[in-house]
């Protein structure tokens, strides 16, 4: 299957698992942050079967992929997509947002298998043929800027030793 992540910038503002609410309940998705209005894109093929409005997401929309997941985007500011349309993977199906219970403007992208929230980052995100560059743009950017943090602050760990 082809997966393309939902992003083409941003960084990871909160991972799958990470406690909420004083650590109460689990992260069923990752945040990503971005501006408001950045495009947002199906991770996978499939058909769009909910678009709307509920006051913990905000805008969302949940697409069932051909490979028998579900994907939901959340935080919306609008929908590119409406029920019942055909997506392919790395289509705009919507923009990103504040909208709904957040600490500001962010995508909350969640990924489901048999109704169970799994990490988003443990599928492997290839090419989109609808984009230029063949990579999967966002993965790669956060991966990058994950492991320049990590070498940055070991080097300032390590020339204070």
């Amino acid at each position: 299957m082809n997966y393309v992540f939902p992003t083409t910038t941003g960084t990871i503002s909160s991972r799958f698992g990470d406690s909420r609410d004083n650590g109460s309940r689990s992260h069923a998705g990752v945040d990503i942050a971005v501006p408001v209005g950045s495009d947002v894109l199906s991770m996978a093929a499939g058909r769009v079967t909910y678009t709307g409005y509920n006051s913990q997401r905000g805008n969302y929309i949940k697409v069932d992929n051909q490979d028998g997941t579900q994907s939901i985007y959340q935080h919306l500011s609008a929908f590119n997509s409406k029920v019942g349309d055909y997506v392919q993977a790395g289509q705009k199906i919507a923009l990103s947002g504040n909208s709904g219970v957040g600490t500001g403007p962010h995508l909350h992208y969640e990924l489901l298998r048999n109704g169970t929230p799994i990490d988003p980052l443990s599928v492997t995100y290839g090419s989109s043929s609808g984009r230029s560059g063949s990579s999967s743009g966002g993965a790669d950017q956060i991966l990058s800027e994950i492991l320049n943090a990590i070498k940055d602050h070991w080097l300032l760990v390590a020339g204070a030793l």
